[in-house]
């Protein structure tokens, strides 16, 4: 599935100039206290970030003419960094990515032209479903890895191990984390002096692994 939306594998390139990358489809409330705490502390600016609907809809202009469908938690939240975030961003919401194609939001990510992001970002936060639960993956990991980009991990604590042991490499130090201890990990970790030829080096080998048709199929037993 990932490689029907992302074919083929375009020469490496990594020369960062934007924090991070953060497309947030679901307003699920671990991702918005992650936007909300970012914003808190004049982080977001720096990233490329979304946030959308719950419902499935084809067309940006259908979304604006329907903004009280979605962010009750926003509307609703007693949290003084949640109301500022609000305050600041909701004349722009619902929120898609500028490098999003046909300004759609179908598909969300898979509209993401490969090409402008490879070069774009330090990070790419993978927001997963599931916090605090066993390990789950979906694509909102590995489309970070096949675009070419280190990849934080907003997931349970020990999801970074889990990715290691299928060989994949990891950034970040905030892995024994759970819940809200973990976003707010990732978000002192994206304050922190970047190392970027250590992000490269991981971009780079994760970026292989996921365009190695032989290495994947491997990982769920089957042949090519």
């Amino acid at each position: 599935l990932m490689q029907q939306y992302v074919p083929h594998k375009i020469d490496f390139n990594f020369d960062p100039n934007k924090l991070a990358l953060i497309p947030v489809r679901k307003p699920r409330s671990s991702r918005i206290k992650l936007l909300a705490r970012l914003h808190e502390q004049d982080l977001l600016k720096q990233c490329d970030w979304s946030l959308v609907t719950n419902i499935d809809e084809q067309s940006i202009e259908h979304l604006h003419t329907n903004k009280e469908l979605d962010y009750n938690e926003l509307k609703a939240s007693n949290e003084d960094y949640i109301k500022d975030f609000y305050r600041t961003y909701k004349d722009e919401l619902p929120k898609v990515l500028d490098v999003l194609e046909n300004n759609s939001t179908h598909g969300h990510w898979t509209n993401i032209n490969p090409l402008i992001v490879r070069s774009t970002y330090n990070y790419y936060v993978a927001a997963e479903s599931i916090l605090g639960g066993p390990i789950f993956a979906t694509e909102k990991t590995w489309k970070g890895m096949y675009m070419g980009l280190p990849v934080l991990t907003l997931a349970s604590a020990g999801f970074n191990k889990w990715l290691e042991s299928l060989g994949f490499k990891t950034i970040g130090d905030f892995d024994h984390l759970d819940h809200e201890e973990r976003l707010m990990g990732i978000v002192d970790f994206l304050q922190k002096p970047i190392d970027l030829e250590h992000n490269e080096s991981v971009a780079r080998h994760n970026y292989n692994l996921v365009y190695n048709k032989e290495f994947i199929f491997s990982l769920i037993n089957i042949q090519e």
